[in-house]
């Protein structure tokens, strides 16, 4: 629990950071903390656009499980959702990539 909290805080300060609509920001920090804990296992957090941000790109690898629980994201305004393999020469998993629109 006390990850999750350090992980919300780095992403407040990250996503912060610009002219975002604050209720926006609240409701895409918290859809991104709900995935971390439904089994989104994260590796970066990207914000696209200029002059402020207008796209949220999370790459991570995804839990076998977390497709099951990914139907109580429809809410949000998510552009696209991509899955990769990854492995070598037998694919051993997948990596997600998730893109918001703020």
């Amino acid at each position: 629990m006390a990850d999750e909290k350090k992980f919300e805080e780095a992403l407040m300060k990250l996503l912060s950071h610009g002219q975002m609509d604050k209720a926006k920001l609240s409701e895409v920090s918290g859809a991104i903390v709900a995935m971390k804990r439904h089994g989104f296992v994260i590796d970066r957090v990207h914000l696209k656009g200029t002059p402020r941000p207008d796209r949220i790109i999370i790459n991570g690898i995804p839990d076998p499980e977390f497709f099951q629980k990914f139907k109580g994201f429809t809410d949000l305004n998510i552009r696209q959702f991509r899955l990769f393999p990854y492995g070598i020469i037998n694919p051993e998993g997948w990596r997600g990539q998730l893109e918001f629109n703020v």
